[in-house]
Order: structure tokens, then C-alpha cells, then sequence
């Protein structure tokens, strides 16, 4: 396997070294947003970690076949986090102010977005606008990991491609 970008291997090195990690998305979320953010949430889950979803908004009705245990929830005040991963945000306002107020006690912000115009808005930032989707981020970062991509992440992954 080729060798993995340095920000890629801190972006590991966080969330390996993680217990309790949110996974966030933009406001009015499409199939990237909604596919990224499961997808990263299941292969944290299939690693032990303790794994929140938030969005300020419901998943669309057309993208709930992803969702069937409802692991995407609107973000609560008062929760702590080794880590938070915004999925597809290309600022930190598009994630909403109830996620923006919520994820605030944390030790690390992760971005990961393909979107040209990211702020990069976190402590550690994966922008690569010559992406065209944020899933495919994801995917990659599976794949560096060596996490095991199952059938439903898999579902994730394309419903986000």
C-alpha cells in the first residue's frame, strides 16, 4: 500500500487514540453528508470507540435506509469528547449553532471536506477539493486505516459517492 499523507496519519493517530468521538454534519443534509457521517460512525464503532452522530437538521426521508437504528440524533449540551469529526462542512457555521454549542467541550476538531471554499476551521484539516465527494475521503481514510468496510458502511460510502 502506498504510504499515507501526513495529515492523514495524524487524523489516525486522533482517532485511534479517541474513546469517545461525535461524528457531525452540515445543516440540511444531502447523501454526502448523511453517507459520510454513518459510514465514519460505523467503522469508529467496529473499532470499540463510542460513537455519537449529531445533525441539527433530520436525515432526509430519501436517505433513511442508512439510518435504520437512528444513529444521526440532534446534538444535547453538556457531552464530552476526545474527538469531533465534521464530515462535508466546508465551515464551521454550516454545521449549525446547536452542533457548533454542543461540540464545544472536546479535545480535537477534525475536518474532513472536499468542498473548495473550507475555512479549515478545525485543529487538524483533510480539504482536498479535487475530490468530488467527501465520502471518498472517508473511504480512503478506511482504507489507510485498514478498517473493514462492510456491507452497510459500503451502502454509506456509495450513497455518499
Amino acid at each position: 500500500m502506498k504510504s499515507v499523507p501526513r495529515i492523514l496519519a495524524k487524523i489516525l493517530d486522533a482517532l485511534r487514540g479517541a474513546r469517545r468521538v461525535c461524528v457531525v454534519g452540515h445543516v440540511r443534509p444531502d447523501g454526502d453528508c448523511v453517507g459520510s457521517q454513518l459510514a465514519l460512525a460505523l467503522a469508529l464503532e467496529g473499532q470499540g470507540k463510542t460513537v455519537t452522530c449529531w445533525n441539527e437538521d433530520p436525515v432526509p426521508g430519501k436517505y433513511r435506509f442508512l439510518d435504520p437504528d437512528g444513529r444521526i440524533q440532534k446534538p444535547v449540551l453538556g457531552e464530552q469528547f476526545d474527538c469531533v469529526v465534521a464530515t462535508d462542512a466546508a465551515t464551521l457555521d454550516r454545521l449549525g449553532p446547536r452542533v457548533v454549542a454542543a461540540i464545544a467541550d472536546r479535545q480535537i476538531l477534525i475536518n474532513i471536506d472536499h468542498h473548495v471554499s473550507n475555512t479549515r476551521y478545525g485543529d487538524l484539516n483533510w480539504v482536498v477539493p479535487r475530490q468530488p465527494s467527501t465520502g471518498e475521503l472517508v473511504h480512503r481514510l478506511l482504507r489507510a486505516a485498514r478498517w473493514p468496510i462492510t456491507p452497510a458502511i459500503a451502502d454509506c460510502l456509495f450513497t455518499a459517492i
